[in-house]
């Protein structure tokens, strides 16, 4: 097991147990594949997602998911986050009252204009799913933080790879 990944897993042990006071992301690995969370934090994103008790099992259990990773210099949301993202478009129908900001990042590559317009495709992209699938656009803002915000850090793949995100990250209200 690689040491930032030791270390990913065990700052989230940490926040779970209630030891951190702002969000982090957690990072597993999942057939070779990162799985993030968001935790919950005084930064006023929920812990929990508002009214799901009208979605499936399977869908509560897509709203765990609430980072994308995306590749190198894409904004093009990869098939295996389809039914997530839809999930989420689901839970903002089913709850009108509910809203996310969607938060696209970038690793370090590039400048910083270039990154900002990228993270804000990324951003992008996942709001026109969860439209798409029926949210209403006033239950959804977008943000561009580029490579100013990484989830890892570092100058290499490893880190790269988790950098390359979008967040879905609900409003406390």
């Amino acid at each position: 097991m690689n040491m930032r990944l030791l270390t990913g897993l065990l700052v989230g042990t940490l926040l779970i147990t209630g030891c951190a006071k702002k969000s982090e992301e957690i990072v597993n690995q999942d057939d070779g594949m990162p799985v993030t969370t968001t935790t919950s934090s005084a930064a006023g994103l929920s812990p929990y997602f508002p009214g799901t008790k009208n979605l499936s099992p399977d869908d509560q259990a897509r709203l765990e998911t609430r980072v994308f990773y995306f590749d190198y210099d894409s904004n093009q949301i990869r098939s295996e986050y389809y039914d997530v993202v839809r999930a989420h478009a689901r839970n903002l129908v089913e709850n009108p009252g509910v809203h996310v900001r969607v938060e696209g990042h970038t690793d370090d590559r590039g400048s910083r204009e270039y990154n900002i317009a990228l993270g804000e495709r990324r951003a992008q992209a996942l709001m026109d799913v969860l439209l798409m699938e029926g949210a209403n656009r006033n239950q959804i803002s977008i943000v561009s933080y580029g490579q100013e915000k990484p989830a890892v850090p570092g100058y290499d793949e490893s880190a790269w790879q988790y950098n390359r995100r979008a967040v879905i990250a609900y409003e406390a209200g």
